[in-house]
């Protein structure tokens, strides 16, 4: 995977890409742009329609949801140990 990445080979087959949308992934490709002089710099990030939210679903994805869900009761059960 490592020699993929450094070669610019980013693939979205894996299951949990199926859902992000083409602009999240147009990111990621772009952040990950072997050549220096083609991949996103920090001010074109800060300035890309998927951060700044132009044209963005705003349903979670369903995985990602419940990853999330699961890490806060996670934490709430840690914190509840400690008290």
């Amino acid at each position: 995977m490592l020699s993929n990445m450094k070669a610019g080979k980013v693939e979205f087959d894996a299951p949990e890409w199926q859902d992000v949308s083409g602009q999240a992934k147009e990111l990621v490709q772009r952040l990950m742009a072997p050549d220096p002089e083609k991949r996103l710099t920090a001010p074109e990030l800060l300035i890309h329609p998927w951060i700044v939210g132009t044209d963005v679903p705003t349903q979670p994805l369903p995985a990602t949801h419940e990853r999330l869900q699961a890490l806060a009761r996670v934490r709430v059960g840690v914190k509840g140990l400690a008290c």
